[in-house]
């Protein structure tokens, strides 16, 4: 399996486009989480100068904002290497996301119960710009994926819950989408054509649901929904994911189409 700093290294720089021209836009805070994002799954462990490069800022810059950091509990610093790198403080901010999501408090109880009645991975994922980040995962014991966890972030169009989001949105969206992502192979499956892309976005919208085949990870199948609010917008996606050598990809769509399809719209706002 393709070890998942690798998957997450594709996508760690693509953070929604900020509208730094508004008079409310405060630059400093941008400047601060530069510094926070400096890290990553191949970069844990950073000296000062490393992380003044990544952020692209002068080392004295680079010095006040990592003391700050430090100080609040969001780095953390070895006095003896000198080497920075995340503190505990910053999973206390995840944690807080996750415990006051609504839609993850209402999806627990549905992907808990497709997690028993299928005995696979379920995940839920929302949209952020360009990508999906997984915000919701139930794991199965007859299939660990170690490479997929909360947080995990990868480009839409190489997953199902990807995919299941992209076919929601009108042309122009995707088209903005497209031309803003790089169509990179995660593995030998990942479909990067943008054409053939658009051709099972067309599928999706007529079947209601996305298949991906190892396109993340080796040996993964999965199928996924859309969840959407009162105006058919996406708000998120449901996906249900299995091992490729105990299930062939149409037994996998005819046993967990169904099944998605009904726990995404039973989660979905309808008017």
């Amino acid at each position: 399996m393709r070890p998942v700093k690798s998957i997450m290294d594709k996508t760690r720089k693509t953070k929604a486009r900020p509208d730094r021209s508004s008079p409310l836009f405060v630059r400093s805070v941008e400047k601060a989480l530069s510094f926070v994002f400096a890290f990553d799954g191949n970069n844990r462990k950073l000296l000062l100068s490393q992380i003044a490069q990544i952020a692209q800022t002068d080392l004295s810059t680079a010095q006040r904002f990592t003391f700050s950091l430090e100080q609040l509990g969001i780095l953390r610093k070895d006095p003896e290497t000198r080497l920075y790198e995340i503190g505990p403080q910053l999973l206390n901010l995840g944690y807080r996301y996750l415990h006051g999501n609504e839609l993850i408090e209402r999806a627990t109880p549905v992907m808990l119960q497709l997690s028993k009645t299928t005995e696979t991975n379920i995940s839920l994922m929302v949209r952020e710009d360009i990508d999906t980040i997984y915000i919701g995962r139930f794991q199965s014991r007859n299939f660990i994926n170690p490479e997929i966890m909360v947080g995990a972030r990868l480009p839409l169009f190489a997953t199902a819950g990807g995919l299941a989001l992209l076919a929601q949105l009108n042309q122009d969206e995707v088209d903005e989408v497209f031309a803003r992502s790089t169509f990179e192979k995660i593995t030998s499956f990942t479909e990067i054509d943008p054409a053939k892309i658009r051709e099972r976005l067309e599928l999706v919208r007529e079947r209601g649901y996305a298949v991906a085949h190892q396109e993340t990870s080796i040996g993964d199948i999965s199928v996924a929904a859309a969840i959407v609010d009162g105006d058919r917008s996406p708000i998120a996606a449901l996906s249900i994911s299995a091992s490729a050598m105990t299930i062939s990809i149409a037994d996998a769509e005819r046993q967990f189409a169904p099944l998605v399809m009904a726990a995404a719209s039973s989660l979905s706002n309808r008017r």
